[in-house]
């Protein structure tokens, strides 16, 4: 037995009412109307749209992790930022590593150089601060926990 398909009879209107088109789509078994347009579908339309959500946000917020190839180090100095760089873009060329993930590594890289730049220069500016003999009322101290050790899960 052979169904005949049938186009849903929904009319989409347009500028001109006696040009309406039709959706597009077939109409469902028993039905004159597509999926899409079915007054009968209305609910199961919404559990689709719910489940759809509900599964792309548990794929956003699950936990992201960087295949165990890239040694957990700490990243103490721009060289060692530039070999996880490095590391990173050769995962994403071979396609073993999301973007998502990539450009989140990237982004905290490019913090992480701008903190480590900023050290020195706090350091030398204490220098001189001592040198001119003044004092900041702002202790500005960088410490051991200020540089980044992805070994340790937080």
């Amino acid at each position: 037995m052979v169904t005949e398909k049938r186009q849903c009879q929904y009319r989409i209107r347009g500028s001109d009412a006696d040009n309406a088109k039709s959706c597009g789509a077939y109409a469902r078994t028993n039905d004159k109307f597509c999926f899409f347009h079915s007054p009968s579908s209305k609910q199961e339309r919404e559990n689709a749209r719910r489940a759809g959500g509900v599964s792309r946000s548990q794929k956003m917020t699950a936990a992201v992790t960087l295949p165990a190839e890239i040694p957990a180090r700490p990243l103490r100095n721009p060289t060692d930022v530039s070999e996880l760089l490095s590391d990173v873009v050769g995962l994403v060329l071979r396609r073993q590593l999301d973007l998502r993930t990539a450009n989140t590594v990237g982004y905290l890289s490019a913090t992480i150089l701008r903190a480590l730049e900023q050290g020195p220069a706090e350091a030398r500016l204490a220098k001189v601060e001592a040198m001119l003999g003044i004092t900041c009322h702002v202790q500005k101290e960088i410490t051991p926990h200020a540089i980044v050790n992805l070994s340790r899960p937080h």
